[in-house]
This record gives C-alpha cells, structure tokens and sequence, in this order.
C-alpha cells in the first residue's frame, strides 16, 4: 500500500495513448497520470503486464511474472453481465426470436 499517494490527474491531452501513459513508467507515475491511488500495486503491474512480456520474461531463466490475462477474462465476463443486465431491464416485455 503507497505511503502517501498524492496522484491528481494530468490534464488529457489531445491524441494521449494508454500506452505513452505506461510505457517504463514507475506505478507512481501512472498512479499520477490517471489520478487514482492503487491499494495493491502489484494489481497494476499485472494488469500492464501483456501474456508475451511474462513468457519472454520466463524464458530468459528468471521467474515468470504474472500477466493479464485472467484479469482481462475477468473484465470481459463482468462487463458481458452488465451490459446483458442494462438490455433486459431496458427490454423488459421483448420477446425471444
């Protein structure tokens, strides 16, 4: 858990990608570009952390790190139920084909 984490978001800027908000950078300074404040960073560093990165990783000998896949499975799955959720409720007296 960050001692003090004083993240306030940095104003977006036109054409900004994810990418050049995380690419080397520490989880202090993601955590200051996005303006939230990551009880478990090591959550974030899954989360950035890409299937091929974790297998290059574990091939050159050193312990396999872990990548985001099953946060992105996740993701998928609770994003499907919400959106199904805002549908029937939205659709309450539509009819199956």
């Amino acid at each position: 858990m960050p001692a003090l984490c004083k993240a306030k978001p940095t104003p977006n800027r036109k054409g900004i990608e994810a990418e050049s908000v995380t690419r080397g950078a520490e989880p202090e300074t993601v955590e200051e570009r996005i303006g939230y404040c990551f009880r478990d960073r090591s959550l974030l560093l899954r989360a950035l952390t890409h299937r091929s990165h974790s297998h290059e990783h574990s091939a050159s000998g050193r312990p396999a790190v872990p990548d985001n896949e099953q946060l992105e499975f996740l993701g998928d799955a609770v994003l499907g139920f919400l959106v199904s959720e805002m549908l029937v409720g939205a659709h309450q007296m539509g009819f199956e084909l």
